[in-house]
């Protein structure tokens, strides 16, 4: 509804329009902020930290190869007696 004015009168007509949605956003102050002074007992703590006192150091040291011929006996499998059967693919078909 809308007032008009019509061959000099105020009139109140029906408008047709869609309507129109929209978000607003609006920051209000709810309540305004207090200050209030608060004096706090001191605390008496030890405190474990760890400090730097030294950086590591880091020193190369080239060690030179040596060379030399080392001999030893080892036993890789205990002997036998018998034959055994050994499969190859391809060969030896009975």
């Amino acid at each position: 509804w809308e007032w008009r004015i019509i061959h000099g009168r105020k009139v109140l007509c029906k408008v047709w329009r869609k309507a129109r949605y929209a978000r607003v956003a609006e920051t209000a102050v709810v309540e305004p902020e207090r200050l209030r002074r608060v004096v706090l007992p001191a605390e008496y703590e030890s405190v474990a930290r760890e400090v730097l006192v030294r950086p590591e150091r880091r020193r190369i040291t080239e060690i030179a190869p040596s060379y030399q011929k080392v001999a030893r006996r080892m036993l890789v499998r205990e002997g036998s007696t018998h034959w055994r059967r050994v499969h190859i693919e391809r060969h030896c078909r009975d």
